[in-house]
């Protein structure tokens, strides 16, 4: 039971952690795509029902990946590619754009759910993170949000649409109508699987309580760039991860009668158990680890987080690890993976040392190769430069 007790408290170290954000401060539910209502099966053109709260608006299909998923859909090793949550444990994947001559339209997108509406007025910020996948072919400029009061469901496989009802003096007719995101990017400065930001402030119109991701400018107009010649898929495939809306300034004086307080939204309770802490695959970085400044030699300031590592270790005798030593990309990069190496030697060294069998130990470096976001700031490179545990299946 004691045992139990602290798996489970280990477990929430993880989670929490892991949060970027404050939850009571983000309105998005399951905006870091943690919680899901099964896990994700083998990657196959299917409608998404396995992440909770998040739904296609159109015919296609967009993906979920999970540490507890099949190996094309599980993180950070996937089908078109490999890239950790950039925060949480899971996220969505999505083709913006298909070079094909029978699919020349085909996209596809994820509407999710915002606690509460909009309020008319109000200054709100939203954000975020999209990174392009290694597999994909093709980059492309237009990574874009939504924001609308209603729900839209449209069977197409292409660029998304809705119909309005049009009247005139004799007749009415429905017209196709094309949603403009009020947040984009239109950088061509894509690093495959590295994380980007996309960030804007916005005014709401009051009402707004969905939130849909993709790329709303039809294929033959988004100017595509070839990034990966060799792969075989013909795409401009993404990642999305970390959506988040949060309320910056409220509305002018003059206009709070027109925003009654709403019930909120039932947030998704979280499926996240303890069995899953224990399948084989699921990782999780370990948290203020300090080394030495270009060295291996582990900081005193890490001693509470390998101490929370041990107990976990203690608590699942039967649990295996793999220690992952993650550098930024200061340096060569045989001298980075070297690096990388040692510390992650260096973690399992302890654990040796307070009595954690070897058998259950194994150790990887990956020097810089596998950057969560980008090196191009300090504040980035310090959260490349990281320690990761991923659990093994056991012998």
């Amino acid at each position: 039971m004691r045992a139990r007790l602290l798996h489970l408290l280990f477990l929430s170290f993880i989670l929490i952690s892991a949060t970027r954000f404050l939850e009571g401060q983000n309105l998005v539910v399951n905006g870091q795509f943690s919680y899901y209502d099964e896990c994700p099966g083998p990657l196959r053109h299917v409608e998404l029902t396995a992440v909770s709260s998040w739904r296609q608006p159109t015919e296609g299909t967009p993906d979920y990946y999970h540490p507890c998923g099949h190996p094309t859909t599980s993180v950070p090793d996937n089908l078109y590619g490999s890239i950790y949550p950039a925060a949480g444990n899971g996220y969505v994947g999505m083709h913006l754009y298909v070079d094909d001559h029978d699919y020349f339209d085909d996209k596809e997108y994820i509407m999710g759910l915002l606690s509460e509406p909009m309020q008319e007025g109000a200054q709100y910020i939203v954000q975020f993170n999209a990174a392009l996948a290694q597999q994909s072919r093709y980059a492309i400029p237009r990574v874009e949000a939504h924001l609308t009061t209603e729900p839209i469901y449209t069977k197409t496989y292409g660029t998304l649409f809705y119909k309005e009802l049009h009247m005139e003096e004799c007749h009415s007719a429905w017209v196709k109508r094309f949603p403009l995101p009020q947040i984009r990017s239109d950088s061509m400065d894509w690093e495959p699987g590295v994380w980007e930001t996309i960030s804007d402030t916005l005014t709401a119109k009051g009402g707004e309580q969905y939130i849909i991701l993709g790329s709303f400018t039809p294929n033959q107009e988004v100017g595509p760039v070839l990034t990966n010649p060799e792969t075989p898929y013909n795409t401009a495939y993404y990642y999305f991860d970390n959506v988040h809306v949060e309320m910056t300034a409220p509305p002018p004086a003059h206009l709070a009668e027109n925003n009654p307080q709403q019930p909120q939204a039932k947030r998704t309770p979280p499926k996240l158990t303890l069995a899953d802490s224990l399948k084989p695959g699921f990782t999780f970085e370990l948290k203020n680890i300090f080394f030495e400044f270009d060295k291996a030699f582990l900081k005193p300031q890490s001693q509470d987080a390998l101490e929370k590592l041990l107990r976990f270790m203690r608590g699942n005798p039967h649990t295996r690890i793999q220690i992952e030593g993650h550098t930024d990309s200061v340096g060569t990069h045989a001298y980075n993976q070297q690096l990388s190496e040692r510390r992650a030697l260096s973690v399992k060294r302890y654990l040796l040392q307070n009595g954690i069998n070897s058998e259950r130990l194994e150790t990887k470096g990956y020097g810089k190769k596998k950057p969560l976001v980008s090196n191009r700031t300090e504040q980035g490179r310090a959260k490349n430069r990281r320690v990761m545990i991923k659990v093994l299946p056991s012998e």
